[in-house]
């Protein structure tokens, strides 16, 4: 039961983070649901960067993390009051009329499989990802009371923004509480695709989208895992979302959340370098196109979202070339003079190539279905696993 109390304790402060800045800068949303989105993935990538800061300043302390929560507590008091009493109002005027049958079927069938998810939350963390580095990392950062290069554990060479925060949840109370923000972002994915598909298409659409996302076997699946790739679908939604509210509005303050919502992607996984040149061809499109302006005003756009996004995306990356001489360890090993690699790690690039990345998404669709049917084919497929960091 701790654990549910801190999981809501953590909710609350980040949401109510992110709403006093989005407050602050006069930021205006669609509605109530969407500024819950955008509020609380600013409120949790704060987090992150605080633990990453107290990490890296050796303050890795039980008491001290207690005393911080009850300090953003005390400074987001009159924030989380509002919270809790527009949400009372909200969930009392949520009522379904009999026209809305079917609707209700929907909505029931993704309450059902998240529930189900929350239920798996619950137990005991399991899957190799979590028990090797999610959460072995976060263990032994708090062991040493600081951020430092583990040598024996290749993963520590890789972006961590989400497992600061489960650093931060180990700290507060345990792992389950850990696991529990790991299914977090699957409910918040969830949300954040209703609420796009209900403000750019209409209600229906949004509730269509988001049964489909909740219902993939790759979502059932990972949501009961410690992991952070739902956690990256989050924040790539998340700023897809504001970049098109960006393109739609003639302000600039949604650019902004968009560049360092990007930059924090960077903090979680090497792919999100693919939301980067989308958002860079987007920023192409809406100057040159939608607003008939210059190449030079698209191009002073582009140098200013990648300098934003370098600034708040690179420290991983700056410390892993420190580390280990790779600032995309152990990917392009070729290139730069790379420590710490692993015979398997030099077995698996030795065989990457362009089609071997083509073919990539048929081999890991494929092996995660024939997991799914046959847990005894775990060991003989073992060598794609190492693809998904592709996902």
């Amino acid at each position: 039961m701790l654990s549910l109390f801190y999981f809501l304790v953590i909710i609350l402060i980040s949401t109510a983070l992110g709403r006093k800045i989005f407050n602050k800068a006069r930021v205006n949303f669609d509605s109530p649901l969407e500024e819950f989105c955008f509020s609380i993935g600013i409120g949790l990538a704060i987090l992150a960067f605080i633990s990453l800061l107290l990490g890296i300043a050796g303050l890795l302390y039980r008491w001290f993390f207690w005393f911080l929560v009850i300090g953003l507590t005390i400074l987001c008091s009159g924030e989380i009051f509002k919270i809790s009493l527009n949400f009372i109002k909200d969930s009392r005027t949520f009522i379904l009329s009999k026209k809305e049958q079917f609707t209700t079927f929907l909505l029931a069938i993704v309450a059902v499989f998240l529930f189900l998810s929350f239920l798996s939350s619950l137990a005991p963390p399991t899957g190799w990802d979590a028990v090797v580095y999610h959460l072995t990392l976060p263990k032994l950062f708090i062991n040493h009371h600081s951020i430092y290069n583990v040598i024996d554990n290749p993963s520590s060479a890789r972006p961590l923004n989400i497992q600061m925060l489960f650093m931060f949840s180990m700290l507060l109370h345990s792992d389950i509480l850990a696991k529990l923000i790991s299914y977090l972002f699957t409910l918040l994915a969830v949300i954040c695709i209703y609420s796009f598909g209900r403000r750019f298409f209409s209600k229906n659409i949004g509730l269509y989208a988001a049964l489909v996302f909740v219902t993939m076997p790759y979502t059932t699946v990972y949501s009961t895992y410690t992991q952070v790739d739902l956690a990256l679908a989050f924040y790539v939604i998340l700023s897809f979302y504001s970049f098109l509210i960006w393109i739609k509005s003639n302000g600039n303050k949604m650019f902004f959340i968009t560049a360092i919502l990007v930059g924090f992607c960077l903090g979680i996984k090497y792919t999100a370098i693919l939301s980067v040149f989308l958002l860079i061809l987007g920023i192409f499109y809406k100057t040159l196109f939608l607003d008939k302006k210059k190449l030079g005003a698209a191009l002073s756009k582009i140098f200013l979202m990648i300098a934003i996004v370098i600034v708040i995306g690179c420290f991983w990356y700056i410390r892993n070339y420190i580390d280990t001489g790779n600032p995309v360890h152990p990917f392009m090993s070729n290139i730069f003079d790379t420590k710490y690699l692993t015979d398997y790690e030099r077995e698996f690039l030795s065989g990457v190539n362009l089609m071997a990345i083509l073919k990539l998404p048929v081999f890991l669709w494929i092996t995660k279905l024939r997991e799914l049917l046959f847990e005894e084919t775990n060991q003989v497929l073992k060598p794609f696993r190492f693809g998904k960091i592709f996902i």
